[in-house]
């Protein structure tokens, strides 16, 4: 996870910064009978500026709000979003 945040948005994180928040499982969307697995991490602390690299070609702070104007992957409206909503991690 350290090395992918460094590859993917160029910030620095120590292993201890890291908390698992939870693996979630969901239908795939629009794949009839797939299921897409994720772990889940919730980052406290970092350095640097985030910015998109590597693979990432945009980064967007999201809220429950932007929901129903954006496109995400089921999984993430369906499993983690109300469940950072649920801890207060997200508005």
């Amino acid at each position: 996870m350290v090395r992918e945040l460094r590859e993917e948005f160029q910030i620095s994180v120590d292993e201890s910064d890291l908390e698992e928040f939870g693996t979630f499982c969901h239908p795939a969307a629009g794949q009839n009978g797939k299921i897409v697995c994720m772990e889940v991490f919730t980052v406290k602390k970092w350095e640097g500026a985030i910015k998109p690299d590597n693979e990432v070609e945009e980064i967007l702070w999201l809220t429950s709000q932007l929901l129903g104007n954006l496109k995400v992957g089921s999984i993430i409206e369906q499993e983690i979003i109300p469940r950072l909503k649920e801890k207060a991690l997200i508005d």
